[in-house]
């Protein structure tokens, strides 16, 4: 497993943009706006020195392929990748009243599903980075980890 801190800022770190780029929910909408754009043939690289090598021979369309072929590999459930998105993107612990904070059940429940989270996709990441995409390719973070 690759080396965390605490949930909340590795997962943060680990998945930043990369939900734009997978086959569930939130990517087929982003995917859906640039081809009405027209801009899955234009080149992945954004040219502005964060990129790998590979990402600038890719286009936008290619990296999304290239995501989708590997979550099909490993057979991510992105049913469940899409709810724990969008259960972990519910109200932070920090936004949570007193009393909640104080039992601290919705901290280690949070805490679960970033885990979880974490787990289904990182076969996929590491998959992305061995096949030569950086970090910052596959998340958007410049923060190498």
């Amino acid at each position: 497993m690759l080396k965390t801190k605490e949930p909340d800022a590795w997962s943060r770190a680990m998945f930043n943009n990369l939900k734009l780029y997978l086959p569930g929910k939130t990517g087929k909408q982003q995917f859906a706006i640039l081809k009405e754009a027209g801009a899955l043939d234009m080149p992945f690289d954004n040219e502005n020195g964060y990129n790998s090598e590979l990402a600038k021979t890719r286009t936008q369309g290619d990296f999304f392929s290239d995501i989708a072929k590997a979550v099909e590999e490993y057979g991510v459930d992105m049913d469940r990748v899409d709810k724990l998105y969008a259960s972990t993107r519910s109200p932070q612990v920090d936004e949570l009243d007193p009393q909640q904070r104080e039992h601290g059940s919705q901290k280690s429940e949070h805490e679960a599903e970033l885990s979880e989270l974490f787990l289904l996709l990182e076969p996929v990441y590491k998959k992305l980075r061995t096949m030569g995409y950086n970090h910052y390719d596959i998340t958007g973070d410049a923060r190498e980890i």
